[in-house]
């Protein structure tokens, strides 16, 4: 029995999508899962200079193929493709999905947020965890960074980190930024008010019950706990420099939009250079006193 059943990807053509398409495999070739190519296609012919050449749709079909049968020719997979955007289709085939595979073209922060994309809207409201691929990954035998935090979307990033270190033979660098701004939002709605090597401390507590928690869980994963003084941007993507994957927890629901990814999630979308794994806890559970009628 394989713990991911169905590896999902979307593909379009383009070279970014080529290579989410191989690491998606690799993904599902790891566990035994199954692998679901998914194309929004639209009508129309592909060739040069105008001329019509076959339907573009069969083309991504045909490539698609020929690169699985070339890499994991044993793998289980199947195409799918129709005409609808490709967010749509994504983020309807999530629901039947355990990890979503998505090439996106790092555009930059201003760019990200004013234009959006499908890696965006995917991220923010696919049922499953999300991975982002913005080229062919540099650093296969680097660590698994991840953003730590207790919330519901940190401790469910934590878990998909461990997994997927665990499969790949890779440790967890557990990364908790500590800044002064942090404690200022910290300060103004708690007494009494902490002074930074306070506030250190109970970062490094903090990452200190995260890191019991995937020793529990997960043994024979190293996790390596770093504190950082600099901004949550700024450390995770110096952390990343030789990751294999980054890895980040979202609360994400079904009517989510860009903002419920938070910042530094949607931040990273577009500036992060290895692989991003964004993993969202879902949508908390209704309170069943202030929604059951009198």
């Amino acid at each position: 029995m394989s713990e991911f059943g169905v590896v999902l990807v979307g593909v379009d053509g383009s070279q970014v999508a080529k290579d989410a398409l191989v690491f998606a495999a690799r993904e599902a070739d790891r566990r035994g899962a199954r692998l679901v190519v998914a194309h929004a296609c639209r009508p129309g012919t592909h060739g040069d200079g105008g001329l019509e050449v076959r339907p573009f749709a069969e083309i991504v079909r045909a490539e698609s193929v020929a690169t699985l049968a070339e890499l994991y020719p044993r793998l289980d997979y199947q195409v799918i493709q129709r005409d609808t955007p490709a967010a749509d289709l994504l983020v309807e085939l999530s629901a039947a999905a355990d990890l979503l595979v998505v090439g996106t073209h790092r555009c930059g922060r201003a760019r990200g947020f004013v234009l959006g994309s499908v890696s965006q809207r995917v991220a923010a409201q696919a049922s499953c965890a999300v991975v982002t691929i913005s080229g062919e990954p540099e650093h296969e035998d680097g660590p698994v960074v991840l953003g730590a935090s207790t919330t519901p979307g940190g401790l469910a990033a934590l878990a998909f980190a461990c997994r997927e270190a665990a499969l790949a033979g890779a440790a967890v660098r557990a990364v908790r930024s500590v800044t002064v701004e942090g404690l200022a939002l910290f300060t103004s709605a708690h007494a009494p008010v902490l002074d930074p090597v306070s506030l250190h401390a109970a970062a490094r507590a903090e990452l200190d019950t995260i890191v019991g928690t995937a020793a529990a869980e997960y043994p024979d994963v190293p996790v390596e706990a770093v504190v950082s003084e600099q901004d949550p941007f700024t450390a995770l993507l110096e952390a990343a420099g030789d990751a294999s994957l980054l890895v980040i927890g979202s609360r994400r629901g079904p009517d989510s939009a860009l903002p419920h990814l938070g910042p530094v999630a949607a931040w990273l979308l577009h500036q992060a250079a290895c692989p991003l794994a964004v993993v969202g806890a879902g949508p908390a559970a209704p309170d069943p006193v202030a929604t059951t009628g009198t």
